[in-house]
């Protein structure tokens, strides 16, 4: 015997939504080369909504633009700083309309220690986007770069936090990408996982260890995954036996529960 029942809502809408998230490092090193790989790459991806950071723009020719156009999505795009003869910004790319945006600037200092880096500025862009279940809020930021500017990261973050809290309420989590943290271990430590925290004072004095990931410690009621990785172009004292700086970078979070 089949029962059906309907709880009042009317039936079902059966989606899946994939979000990517990727530095694309500007016009550092074989910019133009990388172009038709990164268009190749988010092709197969797939994804339904892109956060970039560190897009690049100039007069002529905008990176974000041409993704966009290629993979037949909308697309937003905030200027940064100019780096290498471009600008570079954040951007976020979505299958479907996005019908409000704006733009936070972050804090340049923080914990003790200053961003320093002449013309530069932070920013947290807000999306809202109208998907097939309903609108939903995209955050994509980028953080401070040096190592030691954990003091200003910690205070970005907390504003970016600030940011996703005042856009409610909402009818779905809200997704935020691009905080690059950049966490390397002490010497005398092993590399961290995507759930160890270990925060870097302003000097660059011995780290202290949290137990909990970094973006629970610092925005509660968020959960998230980061990708760690290797940078032979980062010195550091804290080294893989290759001699490569290991830094957990790239993260995606969400918020864990609806209406705020």
């Amino acid at each position: 015997m089949t029962v059906s029942w309907d709880p009042g809502f009317g039936p079902l809408i059966d989606t899946r939504m994939r979000v990517a998230t990727w530095n694309l490092w500007g016009r550092y090193g074989p910019w133009e080369e990388r172009q038709p790989i990164i268009e190749a790459n988010l092709r197969a991806i797939d994804a339904d909504i892109i956060c970039l950071q560190e897009a690049w723009e100039e007069d002529t020719r905008s990176q974000p633009s041409e993704l966009a156009d290629a993979l037949g999505m909308s697309y937003v795009y905030e200027r940064a700083f100019v780096m290498n003869g471009g600008w570079s910004g954040n951007a976020v790319l979505s299958r479907w309309p996005i019908v409000r945006h704006e733009v936070d600037e972050l804090p340049m200092e923080g914990g003790g220690a200053a961003d320093t880096d002449e013309g530069e500025r932070r920013l947290v862009v807000f999306t809202e986007i109208d998907g097939p279940r309903g609108p939903f809020q995209v955050f994509c930021t980028h953080l401070s770069w040096r190592a030691d500017w954990s003091g200003v990261r910690q205070a970005q973050v907390g504003k970016v936090c600030e940011v996703v809290r005042a856009h409610t309420p909402r009818s779905f989590p809200a997704i935020l990408a691009g905080l690059e943290i950049r966490i390397a271990p002490p010497p005398s430590s092993p590399m961290p996982g995507s759930t160890t925290c270990w925060s870097a004072g302003p000097s660059s004095a011995e780290p202290a260890r949290s137990s909990k990931p970094w973006w629970r410690a610092i925005c509660p009621g968020m959960t998230g995954f980061s990708a760690a990785t290797t940078s032979p172009s980062w010195p550091s004292s804290a080294t893989d036996p290759a001699g490569q700086t290991r830094l957990t970078i790239d993260t995606l979070v969400r918020r864990d529960y609806y209406g705020a």
